[in-house]
């Protein structure tokens, strides 16, 4: 069952000490700040002692309203962070260093605040088994709660003579349905609604309203979802202002302020309410085209929107067409799914690119994307890099049915060498000469450096005809590696002997670390197949068979290949002895650099299989 929120807040206040106090400590105007939210305006991580003298001290200046039962008139008590600006003592938020200075320019004192926060809440409603939420569609809940709280406020101030009045309110909370799409799509009504209700509560239907936007670094999947859906409703809304909060300083978790982080909101809400700070609409340039291969690739770079004004906060982007995905920070535009699309009927597509930043108006404009559908007759793949076929013999040198030289005919000087070569021989099932590798055997081709440029390259396409031999090996042998170091592999394909898995390597995207991909779907040995690992960016699909088999995607994934100071040479059949190497043989294959086409992407699948002599079904 859901925890009581009521007696949660009484029982939080039970250790303050009340103070009481009638209108002759103050002019009859008490002007509450309000505050909500989740870890954020919590304060999470923080500790008293982080305070700087100035916010430790116990704040004459400014109150906290008690609501423990049926308080006393004006009930409240001064303001000592960590002590008494939360349910329970401790942490401490951005009220500390936002309340401070509002106390050393207010003519109304003392001013007051009321705040009502809860780690991990959300504000989609959430089953009654998990925690509480903010959702304007629950009852009995945080929410109902806090306006209960804004209730008693009002009535126990005027009771002391006091006219309560509500100048601002601030929400900090977003991160938990930055993880639900459906959360982070309904989070502008959403938050409307709730806004609409402290507003009534409060008696105060212009009350200033600032929303911090949740930090760029959080890692929810819906991040650029939720925080764009900040920015409508700053936009759309009435007296809501968005704050940013990207550069401000975290703790190693990179999810909770650090206490540098939560001084730095405070002063960013302050100067929002002084106008010392106002937001600046931003606007994408008028008038922007740009060309792009037909049948272009998912991950294909489409360009970068121009801005004529970046605005302040700086925005985020937004795309209204499924077939492209637009980042959010950058305006780097990309495609995403472009197989539905007819270039003969549809030569070219207009987009609305909107930059929302929470200023009206909405700096939306809209840009052209042309196709380009020439393609080149003699080669199927635009920019092939390299292409091994051991089957001809413009492709190796054989000496004594081994392999001393393998390499693409249209490149002759990039070769692959062995110390101990594989054995010329058939792919088993089919006519077509082969390498076969005994699990020692390693072709070591050039540096990783000189096929890729460390630091820049992110775009690449391994794919091969494999038979892997039956083993009684428990290791992961390694088919194809583009080296970052002499046994880590930046990227490359294997096998799992043990559990019977295709496997891909890749470096992380904090320090290079190598992780591991794999498939869930068991692949038995004694097989040929068509295995293909494609790298776009921070994405990574292996196709077995044609068949979409494993990814990993997202910001654990590195981007480049290759980092400055990395690159080994390359490897087939395995990195370098004694590191675990394939047992069975490679037929023919493609090593390119660059997003392909999905036609590019096909005609490898199809021509990998047409040698191999073995039939795939593709996606």
């Amino acid at each position: 069952m859901k925890i009581s929120v009521r007696n949660t807040i009484v029982s939080a206040f039970l250790c303050v000490t009340s103070v009481a106090f009638s209108s002759t400590e103050g002019a009859d105007v008490a002007n509450v700040y309000l505050f909500a939210g989740q870890s954020n305006m919590w304060g999470t991580g923080n500790k008293p002692e982080d305070l700087p003298p100035e916010l430790a001290a116990v704040d004459e200046g400014v109150r906290v309203l008690v609501l423990k039962g049926t308080p006393a008139a004006g009930e409240s008590v001064p303001l000592q962070n960590g002590v008494n600006n939360n349910w329970s003592p401790g942490a401490w938020g951005s009220e500390a260093q936002l309340m401070h200075r509002l106390s050393t320019i207010a003519t109304d004192k003392p001013i007051y605040m009321l705040k009502v926060s809860a780690g991990g809440t959300w504000l989609m409603p959430r089953p009654d088994t998990e925690q509480t939420d903010w959702s304007p569609r629950s009852s009995n809940e945080l929410l109902d709660a806090f306006i209960g709280d804004i209730t008693k406020a009002k009535a126990s101030l005027e009771a002391a003579g006091k006219q309560a009045r509500f100048p601002a309110f601030i929400w900090m909370q977003g991160e938990s349905d930055s993880n639900d799409l459906a959360a982070a799509t309904a989070y502008k009504d959403d938050l409307a609604t709730l806004i609409a209700r402290v507003r009534e509560a409060a008696s105060e239907p212009e009350m200033k309203v600032y929303v911090g936007r949740i930090h760029r670094h959080y890692s929810g999947p819906f991040l650029n979802e939720l925080r764009a859906s900040q920015a409508r409703l700053a936009e759309e809304g009435r007296n809501i202002v968005l704050f940013d909060t990207d550069s401000f300083a975290l703790h190693t978790d990179k999810i909770h302020y650090a206490p540098a982080g939560q001084i730095e909101i405070g002063n960013a809400i302050f100067d929002l309410i002084t106008g010392t700070n106002k937001p600046v609409a931003s606007e994408v340039a008028a008038g922007q085209s740009f060309t792009v291969r037909a049948y272009a690739g998912a991950g294909t770079l489409v360009g970068t929107v121009a801005m004529t004004t970046p605005g302040l906060p700086a925005p985020t982007f937004v795309i209204n067409h499924p077939a492209f995905v637009i980042d959010a920070e950058t305006g780097v535009l990309r495609v995403k799914d472009l197989t539905a699309v007819d270039y003969t009927a549809t030569p070219e597509m207009k987009l609305t690119v909107s930059a929302v930043n929470g200023a009206s108006p909405t700096g939306a404009s809209e840009i052209v994307v042309r196709f380009d559908a020439t393609e080149d007759a003699e080669n199927a793949i635009a920019g092939r890099y390299m292409v091994i076929d051991p089957d001809s013999a413009e492709s190796g040198t054989v000496t004594d049915s081994a392999y001393t030289d393998v390499y693409d005919a249209a490149f002759p000087a990039r070769k692959f060498t062995a110390e101990r070569p594989p054995i010329q021989d058939l792919l088993p099932g089919s006519t077509r000469m082969a390498m076969r590798f005994d699990g020692a055997q390693v072709m070591i081709g050039p540096r990783t450096s000189d096929f890729v440029t460390p630091g820049t390259d992110e775009d690449l396409t391994l794919a091969m005809a494999v038979h892997v031999a039956p083993s009684d090996r428990k290791d992961v042998g390694w088919c194809i590696v583009i080296n970052k170091g002499d046994t880590q592999p930046g990227i490359g394909v294997g096998y799992d002997y043990a559990a019977s898995q295709f496997v891909f390597a890749y470096a992380n995207s904090f320090n290079g670390a190598v992780q591991m991909g794999r498939t869930t779907e068991r692949f038995e040995t004694g097989v040929s197949r068509v295995v293909r690992l494609r790298k776009v960016g921070e994405s990574l699909r292996l196709y077995i068979d044609g068949k979409l088999a494993a990814e990993e995607t997202g910001k654990g994934v590195r981007k480049v290949i290759l980092a400055a100071n990395e690159g080994a040479p390359m490897g087939l059949g395995g990195m370098f002895r004694p590191a675990p190497s394939l047992v069975g043989s490679m037929g023919k294959i493609y090593i390119v650099k660059g997003i392909l086409t999905t036609r590019e992407e096909s005609h490898i699948d199809n021509d990998l299989a047409d040698w191999a002599q073995v039939s795939i079904k593709s996606n």
